[in-house]
């Protein structure tokens, strides 16, 4: 069997998905590269957090070329405070607050409860990669995922987070109604009260 990577982009296209399908089938590591934006139904029902303050300009422009109407936010997920200290990478795509590695920039703090009532969402699919942040939002705000988060997709990281805290914050999505459907560095939820 093969053990090549490839990359299909517009995978989620009737084409795409059939190539993805085949591929799949034949033994290949599959990823997708689609730009779903466009096709949501309240698209300006969308919203971006960034941290990173060099990267607001490139989603700026990613998303007038996209013709997309996203909001985007600057900010960063942290509780009990106004303001938390970023850290830049030098890989402009990996800065934390969890890891405290790379220069340090200041941002402002959001929780995912404020951003629910800014924007007046009843409920939300919640697609997150903050490095780390994942376990202090899950154990933060459990009760308001309970309550109006139908699907969770979260990119863990083990290095950052740690093993023991992944599993715990497994088990408290399970407690408070979710299903893990698929996952070993992505995770997928599913709130089985929208089931």
């Amino acid at each position: 069997m093969p053990s090549q990577k490839i990359l299909i982009t517009g995978g989620a296209g009737f084409i795409g998905s059939n190539l993805v399908a085949e591929n799949l089938a034949r033994g290949y590591q599959v990823r997708i590269l689609d730009n779903l934006a466009r096709q949501l139904t309240h698209r300006h029902a969308h919203v971006v957090v960034e941290a990173n303050p060099a990267l607001i300009p490139l989603l700026e422009r990613n998303k007038a070329l996209n013709a997309a109407e996203f909001q985007i936010v600057s900010g960063a997920l942290a509780y009990g405070c106004d303001a938390v200290t970023f850290f830049l990478n030098r890989d402009s795509l990996a800065g934390s607050v969890q890891s405290q590695k790379g220069e340090a920039v200041t941002v402002p703090a959001l929780t995912l409860h404020d951003l629910f009532e800014r924007n007046g969402f009843q409920s939300a699919m919640l697609v997150c990669d903050i490095e780390g942040g994942e376990i202090d939002l899950v154990a933060q705000e459990s009760q308001l995922f309970a309550e109006r988060v139908r699907l969770f997709v979260v990119e863990v990281h083990r290095r950052i987070s740690g093993e023991e805290a992944i599993a715990a914050m497994i088990k408290r999505l399970e407690q408070v109604g979710f299903e893990l459907v698929s996952g070993n560095k992505v995770l997928i939820f599913v709130n089985r009260k929208f089931s």
